[in-house]
């Protein structure tokens, strides 16, 4: 509480909210991003150790898991210092789910090895990431945030729906007011947003409109031109001009051309 600017928490989680709020949409995240975060450790246990550092031999029930401390390494430590950052109680909790997919990430990758386990790596990721864009293209109808904010996309969407699993399983808030708050931002938000969409389109709208009224005026010059300046046609030329004055009350098509 408190804070400003890049931990404003916050501010940082009612946009997140904005372009969460259709609740398909939200179990989707929660079902997708933690796995590809995983995923995406499996991949890069794969990279070199940073500055030449040993290995770790880690053994938990039996299970030798070799661990490099490497990008994937730095990696989940970033994630886990910015969680812990933004509040201590979840951040701390998302911290150990950082370090529990380092190391399980680990031991599948050493034991599927690299042929393998980047084809299983890259099919969750394809998998988790369509499944996202699902979640905003047909349930919330709004582009993902990843589009006006990669790093919230990126960094924070982990922390994000952990976060809104504690509050829909156990009411938890980082203090009180926290989500009475974050709620009245993010409807503040969709109705800013909403109404930017309405008058986006209703200026579309006009476009075709006025775009309408000039193919019309272009028809009734071509009709001008077809005909002669007899006592019929001076007639109908000033039935054009009459019409073309009128522009701007919505033209209507051409008189019908008078016989000659």
């Amino acid at each position: 509480m408190g804070k400003v600017g890049l931990f404003d928490l916050e501010k940082q989680f009612a946009f997140y909210g904005a372009y969460h709020s259709n609740p398909i949409n939200i179990f989707l995240h929660m079902l997708f991003v933690w796995p590809i975060l995983f995923s995406s450790l499996v991949l890069l246990y794969f990279t070199p150790p940073l500055f030449n550092l040993p290995h770790l031999e880690f053994s938990p029930f039996g299970y030798n898991v070799d661990l490099i401390l490497n990008i994937g390494f730095f990696l989940g430590l970033v994630y886990a210092s910015f969680y812990i950052a933004f509040d201590k109680k979840a951040g701390f909790l998302a911290a150990l789910l950082c370090f529990f997919c380092w190391v399980s990430s680990s031991y599948l990758a050493g034991r599927l090895g690299f042929s393998l386990a980047w084809k299983v790596a890259l099919a969750a990721q394809l998998f988790c990431w369509t499944g996202q864009f699902i979640g905003h293209g047909v349930f919330e109808k709004r582009a993902p945030a990843l589009l006006d904010n990669l790093f919230q996309a990126f960094l924070m969407a982990p922390f994000f729906v952990l976060l809104e699993a504690l509050q829909m399983l156990c009411g938890y808030e980082p203090y009180p007011g926290f989500h009475a708050k974050v709620q009245a931002k993010v409807e503040a938000d969709i109705k800013e947003w909403k109404a930017k969409i309405s008058t986006t389109t209703e200026e579309a709208e006009d476009i075709e409109d006025d775009d309408g009224g000039d193919e019309m005026l272009r028809r009734g010059g071509r009709n001008r031109e077809r005909f002669p300046r007899g006592a019929e046609g001076v007639r109908y030329e000033e039935m054009l001009e009459v019409r073309e004055a009128d522009e701007g009350d919505g033209l209507a098509a051409p008189p019908p051309c008078p016989s000659i």
